[in-house]
């Protein structure tokens, strides 16, 4: 994040907000920082809280709709479930049990989903879009892929 874009972010939302957004940003949310954070947690100060609490609605919505499923690393997501479960115990930390309850639904979910193949999985590692039958690529867009061939 450059203070330049850090500026322009805040102008429209404000001082509080870009800094959430910068914190969400910078917090280390892999599975080897995941492991110590139930301990870190009492010592963190409101606005890392809040963060945590992001990050977990984040989870939350990733794994809602079996999202995850999805995507063409599918299989290493799923592996990563078992280090996301201190999700849980986090959401139950900071005294969200609905959200921690919520949580170890989706988890279940994903990890009992029975997925047909790869053909709706994209190979991109985000989301993407599908796009109706009568969408038609500009020229710019027909051109590009045409000399990629």
């Amino acid at each position: 994040m450059t203070a330049d874009k850090r500026a322009t972010v805040a102008a429209v939302v404000g001082d509080e907000c870009e800094g959430l957004i910068a914190r969400y940003t910078d917090f280390q949310w892999r599975s080897e920082a995941l492991s110590g954070l139930r301990e870190k947690l009492p010592d963190l100060d409101s606005g890392d809280r809040d963060v945590v609490l992001m990050r977990l609605a984040n989870e939350l919505d990733d794994h809602l709709d079996l999202g995850i499923l999805f995507y063409a690393d599918a299989e290493r997501r799923l592996q990563l479930l078992e280090p996301l479960a201190v999700s849980v115990d986090l959401a139950r930390d900071l005294g969200y049990h609905r959200l921690a309850d919520a949580l170890a639904e989706a988890f279940a979910a994903c990890r009992a989903a029975k997925m047909p193949g790869l053909a709706n999985r994209s190979g991109s590692r985000g989301s993407f879009l599908v796009a109706p039958a009568s969408h038609r690529p500009t020229l710019r867009i027909r051109l590009a892929r045409w000399m990629v061939r």
